[in-house]
């Protein structure tokens, strides 16, 4: 996982140029979202999970009843890189798997104590991480970036119809 720095004054004000244009949207989306992750990632290693492992069981976490195909959908996950990690959570005691009884040929997944006791600290730190990216922002600019986000996501759902 690359280590970060403060940016050098020449890299801020070419982050700075690319802030501040319209075209350069997705590009900025795209390095906000891969900087996230590897905070994410920075504060689940020590319960050793990678990032996509604690999505995964966050996913079970507010969706208990969710099957491998629907925490793929909701986490824009594809099959196989659900069954990685479900093998790899499952191997290192974080969840359980077993048989859907009205469909033999579906598994059931489940939190494993070991998961239920570690979300709620990594929960925590997420929640303390999420004060110090705020900062400064008032309620109302949060509101509203929270509804962009919302408006954006939609967004992408159309366009994947978009013909490209």
């Amino acid at each position: 996982m690359p280590q970060y720095q403060r940016l050098s004054d020449s890299a801020m004000e070419h982050a700075k140029v690319l802030l501040s244009k319209p075209e350069n949207t997705l590009i900025v989306q795209t390095i906000l979202g891969r900087r996230s992750k590897d905070l994410l990632q920075k504060i689940v290693v020590k319960y050793g999970l990678t990032a996509t492992q604690y999505e995964i069981l966050y996913g079970l976490y507010i969706c208990p009843n969710c099957n491998q195909s629907q925490l793929g959908s909701f986490l824009y996950l594809d099959n196989a890189a659900v069954t990685r990690q479900v093998v790899a959570l499952e191997e290192g005691g974080y969840l359980v798997r077993g048989r859907d009884e009205t469909d033999r040929r579906a598994s059931t997944l489940k939190l494993s104590e070991d998961s239920e006791a570690i979300l709620p600290e990594i929960e925590e730190k997420i929640s303390n991480l999420r004060v110090e990216l705020f900062e400064g922002f008032s309620k109302n600019q949060q509101k509203s970036l929270l509804e962009i986000l919302e408006k954006l996501h939609n967004n992408l759902d159309r366009s994947v119809e978009y013909e490209f």
